[in-house]
This record gives structure tokens, C-alpha cells and sequence, in this order.
């Protein structure tokens, strides 16, 4: 299925150009491309581990009205893209870099390579985390960078932490890459636990619309937990960036809200000196800074226009 798998979310576009093509390692992957004559640029737009591009299509039409073209993707293991193990509940790669071959493949394909310049990242949590590897590693060229609530930690409490250090170095040694993270229900959808107490959006409607897409859809569905390949693979990249942390060489611009409990503020707030990164705090968002209540969404639509501005992009 190369076009929008289930209904678009209020607010989103449907993507103009559907695209289906491979990872050097022969993966599978599905992405698409908004607006593709936007004269101001175009955007790579990176989601976030359980994301698809049904929602990816919420930020890229925000995008596209402002002029951008825009091309996103599927991870492998997420969305429509081709699953890596046989539970196809469970999003896995065994290194980051297997996220960053997905990340070329897109990138090469011709409908993206002659997109018009300049080229903006637009990546969100995972997405953040596999950018800046990229960047830092220069196997990504790009003219700006903002990254909504970017993965270079997870919120976990002290204990916690511990005990899933413990737990997937154990794993890992043993060679059960492909278990599950000790999480309650790991197959199940974050979402389908109910919007009281979530940590993504404040916005019941688009909430809910998630919930109908993975009930109508099975195939876009991925489980709360991680396998502990996945863990020991994101932890392994969080501390490489750590180490490698320097100045990007490019404006860059970290969004992150208030009321953030998925990945780590404190992390973000370490590193982004070392790496030139703004920081713009958004009052009352969640994890999810494109998905959120409209007067949130536009606060963080506010700061990305004003430093698209500034850089006089």
C-alpha cells in the first residue's frame, strides 16, 4: 500500500508522491513526498519509533503552506515499511545504523534528490536521535536542523533505569536481542491504554483518530516495548552522541514541552550546547509537539517560524 493507509487526521495532507523503495541491505520501506514544486526549500521530515505517515502528514501539511516540499519515511519495523522479525508487533534494528541506511535510501532516491534547496530537518524523538548521529558522523548534509523532543535519553527513574540496564545487558549476553523489554502488555499500543494520563497529546480528537487508525489498520500497529536489541542499540547511540557532541555547523533549533515525560529533558539540556542548539521551551505540550492542542501547536509553529526567519530561510 503506497498511499495513505488509513484516513488523514484532521489538520494533515495526504502525500502527492508515494514511494517504495529498499535499504542498501535490501529492507523494504515505504515514504512519501508533499508539495513537491514548494519553491522555499524542502524539508526531510523524521518520525519517531511507533510513528507513521498518516501522522507525519499533520506537520507536512504545516510545512507545505508555508512553501517547504517535503519527504518522509517509514522506519523500518514501523508503519507500512517491511517488518524485521517475524512478530511484526515488534519495531527492532540491532544498531542505529541500520536507521541511517533507511535515512540514505530515501534521501537517494530522485524524487528527493531533486527536491529544491535548502534542505531542513524537521525530526522528532527517534528521528531526532538518528539525525544527529548522521550529522555528527557527516553522512548528512543539511542547511538547518530543528528537532521536536529529540531521543538523547529516555525518562526513567533511577531504579528503573537500572534494572533495564541490567536486564538488557543480560539479554544481549545471552543473545535474546528479540525479546521484549520487562514492560506490562509489551505487544499492545501505547494508545489503546486510553487518553486519561497519556504522555503524547493533550488533544482528545487527534488522540482518538490514532486509536481509529490502528484499530481499522492492524498492519500500522507496534507495541509499547521496545525488543532489547532496540534498547541496547538506542543506548549505545545516545552515549556515542554524547561523546561526540560538537558544534553542528548549522542553525539548529530543539523544541521541547513542558510537560515532556517520554524522552529525557535533562539529556537534551546537557548536549545542546556542544552540539549549537537552541532550545525553545512549549508551555503545556507533550511528547508529541505536532500533535498537540491547537494553541500549543502553534506556539511551537510560532518559534519554528521565527528561527526559519532569522536564518533567512
Amino acid at each position: 500500500m503506497d498511499g495513505p493507509g488509513a484516513a488523514v487526521p484532521p489538520g494533515g495532507a495526504a502525500w502527492d508522491r508515494p514511494l517504495r523503495f529498499a535499504a542498501a541491505d535490501g529492507v523494504g520501506l515505504r515514504g512519501g513526498v508533499w508539495n513537491p514544486s514548494g519553491g522555499r526549500g524542502h524539508v526531510v521530515l523524521l518520525p519517531g519509533r511507533t510513528e507513521f505517515l498518516e501522522k507525519l502528514s499533520i506537520p507536512a501539511a504545516a510545512l507545505a503552506a508555508r512553501g517547504f516540499a517535503v519527504a518522509g519515511l517509514d522506519w523500518r519495523g514501523q508503519g507500512l515499511s517491511d517488518r524485521v522479525l517475524p512478530d511484526a508487533l515488534k519495531g527492532h534494528v540491532g544498531d542505529f545504523a541500520e536507521y541511517r541506511a533507511d535515512l540514505a535510501a530515501l534521501l537517494a532516491q530522485p524524487e528527493v534528490a531533486d527536491l529544491p534547496r535548502p534542505r531542513v530537518l524537521v525530526a522528532h524523538s527517534m528521528g531526532g536521535c538518528i539525525a544527529l548521529g548522521a550529522l555528527l558522523r557527516g553522512e548528512l548534509a543539511a542547511d538547518a536542523a530543528i528537532l521536536s523532543a529529540p531521543m538523547l535519553g529516555i525518562s526513567l527513574n533511577p531504579a528503573l533505569r537500572a534494572a533495564s540496564a541490567v536486564v538488557v545487558t543480560l539479554g544481549m549476553r545471552l543473545g535474546q536481542h528479540h525479546l521484549w523489554a520487562p514492560l506490562p502488555e509489551p505487544a499492545r499500543p501505547y494508545v489503546l491504554q486510553g487518553f486519561d494520563g497519556n504522555v503524547l497529546t493533550g488533544d482528545r480528537a487527534l488522540f482518538d483518530w490514532i486509536v481509529e487508525v490502528l484499530r481499522r489498520e492492524p498492519a500500522l500497529r507496534l507495541g509499547q516495548a521496545p525488543t532489547l536489541g532496540w534498547l541496547d542499540a538506542a543506548s549505545a547511540e545516545m552515549r556515542w552522541i554524547a561523546r561526540a557532541a560538537r558544534p553542528l555547523g548549522l542553525p539548529a533549533l530543539a523544541l521541547i514541552g513542558s510537560e515532556e515525560r517520554v524522552v529525557d529533558p535533562a539529556a537534551l539540556r546537557r548536549t545542546a550546547p556542544r552540539l549549537g542548539l537552541d532550545i525553545g521551551e512549549i508551555a503545556g505540550a507533550r511528547h508529541e509537539i505536532f500533535l498537540e492542542a491547537a494553541p500549543v501547536r502553534a506556539a511551537a509553529w510560532q518559534a519554528i517560524d521565527a528561527f526559519l526567519d532569522r536564518h533567512g530561510i
